[in-house]
């Protein structure tokens, strides 16, 4: 959050290139020094002194087991060679990534149920314009909705539009 930290992170944006981005597009942790950053990615290394950035720690984040983008830990000291302060970015990150995953699944729910939804709402225009069509040819319901479905198919249509254009000509007609 820190506008030195801002300012490092634009740089590997424009770049399309760091730890935090390699962490993202590889789905494993990078770990790094500003010396091994500025071997690697000369440009950044320069952007990290500036920054009085020393070490670098980018742990993936994963939705549904693809990676997403990553946590990163960015110190003005070394990142400690000991594994503690990995293992707490690490279990963030996790516990970030089930959220993830709760929020997607919460999201294809309701997109299934407002499908589910139209579908229903489309499935009754449908079965009002096969009534109209039994009516009109005397014939069963079978055959109505072949001919609505042929009648689609010939106007490259969507079976739902020729249906409620069926519907609007039929209350026309009424009127």
């Amino acid at each position: 959050t820190d506008e030195r930290v801002e300012e490092f992170d634009r740089t590997q944006y424009l770049l399309g290139d760091g730890p935090c981005l390699s962490a993202s597009r590889t789905g494993r942790s990078v770990r790094m020094s500003v010396e091994q950053l500025g071997t690697r990615w000369p440009t950044l290394g320069i952007a990290a002194r500036n920054a009085g950035l020393e070490g670098f720690l980018a742990v993936p984040l994963f939705n549904y087991d693809v990676p997403v983008g990553s946590l990163n830990l960015y110190s003005h000291s070394a990142v400690a060679e000991t594994d503690r302060d990995r293992d707490l970015v690490v279990v963030i990150a996790e516990y970030l990534g089930a959220g993830l995953d709760a929020i997607a699944t919460d999201h294809r729910l309701e997109r299934a149920a407002n499908a589910l939804r139209r579908g229903i709402a489309s499935r009754a225009d449908i079965e009002r314009a096969v009534g109209i069509l039994m009516i009109r040819r005397d014939t069963d319901p079978e055959t109505a909705l072949s001919e609505l479905q042929a009648s689609a198919r010939r106007e490259s249509r969507d079976l739902l539009d020729v249906a409620r254009q069926m519907i609007i000509s039929a209350d026309d007609e009424r009127t």
